[in-house]
């Protein structure tokens, strides 16, 4: 009898020789069966077939997946729906990266051990014990052949940071793994910790998944290397790895078949989409990993929704249903590729998907420098707390033993993005206002005013709470409060528990003074106010010493004097002048800013007669 069967890929799943399967849905028939065990014992023919291959790859594509599992036609189509559970090897079709700062490499180990096939000749239609099998309509082929053997991946890990380049990290160690051939399996191995580059693949987690059953999964990179030698011992006679299927209406004219395979290219389409979406979930991750995500509810809210658009779910589900109706003759091909056609125009598009999650990075990144700026690298020591509630800011504004909180805020967080809305809508697959946008210069973290004037008023906070970090009575905060009115940011001033103004203004840095008229004792120094907040200025305080280590002796001037004389200077001695503005803020409270400087050129040295002039050291 000639028959011509078809390969499919095992996948993990417990064939057998004369089982029925149904290709419409890529699906299992077990306990039914065309013969008696007995008359299927006594016609298997197996053969040798041994063969053993290794390979590393940096990819963690699906296609290249699929392609090292031997995944072909149909059966993708099936996976990509979720009709298929796999099981084994087949398992690392599943284990993608979860971050696109992941280095990623995989060892991969494949062996064949031997085929076995049914005599044909001798199992047709005259031999068939069970033919009502053909009237059922369950399945549409049967199982005539397996190939064993066992599939192994290596699957290692880890994380890269910035100043890393993810594809140097994954190069060196597949040059690494490059040597794995050179070892003996099952003797010593080469690539023993003792003789490899520890620094290179300590960090380096591992996942395994594989045909063969393991007391223990290696974790590390000596664990996977001291698996790979006793794998041989391991795979025993093998598990299918590959099957060749008959249709049964080579057997009876009258039996189920299947009418139509997906084509190839939709597959292709389909299966692009969805390594599209997992890139966007990976870049979801990543930002999910962020400060602003972690300390703003407002942009977690937003990535969490982006991601949730991500998901494939629902989409699997119609997929699964479209996919058997179709191999079976019910719909036409054209139904799943309209489908796909709208999913990917609309919920699924790509340039839609991609600009919305850049505009939520956009402004992740914004609110990121200002962060880092503000908190020195969010160090532990910065005076500056970030309140990420309004019942945590509330209790600091609140605090009886507080006059003051001058708080660094948020304004725009909480805007909406009009795509995001739309694209999260139950009916987003419908609308029409889902088209592909240009960035929005006008949105405050495009907007190169705003971003300027928000930069002015870190600037500003961050010196003003650093001089001021001593004072016991002020607190330095940042926090996110919605105001339409204050786009961008603003630096909220709070006195006694209550707000006094949504827009302050620290006083900046006073100039740096410059010595005027100088005698043996005595020098007048022209005092120079700040760039801003010149106006809540009442008087300057001129410190000045001979040594730091004696202390600093200091001067009040009267009001906002432009210029003040020190005297009672020592002659023929060097000095040190610094001096700091003191304000007073709304309420008729008072504080200095401190923002005091030491300068060389404010050293003089006294010398000659009485009255003689002071030279600048």
């Amino acid at each position: 009898m000639h028959i011509l069967a078809s390969g499919l890929a095992a996948m993990g799943r417990p064939f057998s020789l004369g089982m029925l399967y149904d290709c419409r849905n890529d699906y299992l028939i077990p306990g039914l069966t065309l013969w008696d065990e007995e008359a299927l014992g006594k016609h298997i023919i197996t053969t040798d077939e041994t063969f053993t291959d290794f390979k590393v790859i940096t990819s963690d594509s699906t296609a290249d997946k699929f392609s090292v599992l031997n995944v072909n036609g149909s059966l993708k189509a099936s996976f990509l729906a979720g009709l298929v559970t796999v099981e084994g090897s087949a398992k690392y079709l599943k284990d993608v990266k979860e971050s696109q700062n992941q280095a990623r490499v995989t060892l991969c180990y494949t062996t064949t051990k031997k085929n076995s096939q049914l005599a044909m000749n001798h199992l047709g239609q005259e031999h068939i014990k069970y033919k009502e099998v053909f009237s059922q309509g369950i399945a549409t082929h049967v199982v005539t052949g397996i190939l064993y053997g066992a599939n192994a991946f290596f699957v290692f890990d880890r994380e890269v940071s910035s100043g890393e380049d993810r594809q140097d990290v994954e190069g060196n160690l597949k040059v690494m793994f490059n040597r794995v051939p050179e070892v003996s399996i099952g003797g010593e191995s080469a690539l023993d910790m003792k003789n490899t580059s520890k620094t290179k693949t300590d960090k380096f987690s591992c996942r395994f998944h594989g045909d063969v059953l393991l007391e223990n999964n290696p974790v590390s990179f000596q664990d996977a290397m001291d698996t790979y030698k006793t794998l041989p011992q391991k795979v025993g006679e093998g598990v299918p790895v590959q099957v060749n299927l008959l249709p049964l209406k080579e057997l009876d004219p009258t039996a189920t078949q299947m009418v139509c395979q997906i084509s190839g290219s939709l597959v292709d389409q389909w299966q692009t989409m969805l390594e599209y979406l997992s890139e966007l979930e990976m870049r979801c991750n990543d930002a999910m990993r962020s400060k602003p995500v972690k300390y703003f509810k407002e942009i977690d809210a937003k990535v969490k929704t982006f991601k949730k658009l991500c998901l494939t779910e629902k989409l699997k589900t119609t997929l699964a249903d479209l996919l058997p109706s179709i191999r079976g003759g019910e719909k036409e091909e054209r139904v799943l590729s309209d489908f796909l056609t709208k999913q990917q125009e609309f919920r699924f598009n790509s340039n839609i998907l991609s600009e919305c999650l850049d505009r939520i990075e956009r402004e992740i990144n914004v609110v990121d420098r200002f962060l880092s700026m503000i908190t020195e690298d969010y160090s532990q020591t910065c005076s500056t707390k970030i309140v990420t509630s309004k019942k945590e800011l509330d209790k600091e504004v609140l605090n009886s033993k507080v006059k003051r909180v001058v708080c660094f805020t948020f304004t725009s967080l909480g805007c909406e993005d009009p795509v995001l809305s739309a694209l999260d809508s139950p009916s987003s697959e419908n609308t029409q206002a889902l088209v592909p946008v240009k960035p929005d210069l006008t949105r405050w973290y495009h907007s190169v005013n705003v971003f300027e004037d928000m930069d002015k008023q870190a600037g500003l906070f961050k010196d003003f709470a650093e001089a001021n970090k001593e004072d016991t009575q002020t607190r330095f905060l940042l926090a996110s409060i919605p105001n339409k009115e204050q786009e961008g940011a603003s630096i909220y001033l709070y006195e006694n528990g209550s707000i006094r103004n949504e827009h302050w203004e620290p006083p900046s840095k006073p100039e740096k003074p410059t010595a005027r008229d100088r005698t043996h004792n005595s020098v007048e120094l022209e005092l120079l106010p700040p760039d801003r907040g010149a106006h809540d200025v009442t008087h300057y305080l001129i410190e000045y010493c001979i040594d730091e280590k004696d202390g600093w002796s200091s001067e009040k001037t009267s009001e906002s004097d432009a210029a003040y004389t020190v005297s009672g200077l020592l002659p023929s001695t060097g000095y040190k002048f610094k001096y700091r503005a003191v304000y007073s803020g709304p309420g008729g409270l008072s504080w200095e800013t401190k923002t005091s400087w030491s300068y060389d050129s404010t050293s003089w040295e006294f010398s000659g007669r009485m009255g003689s002039q002071a030279t600048p050291r």
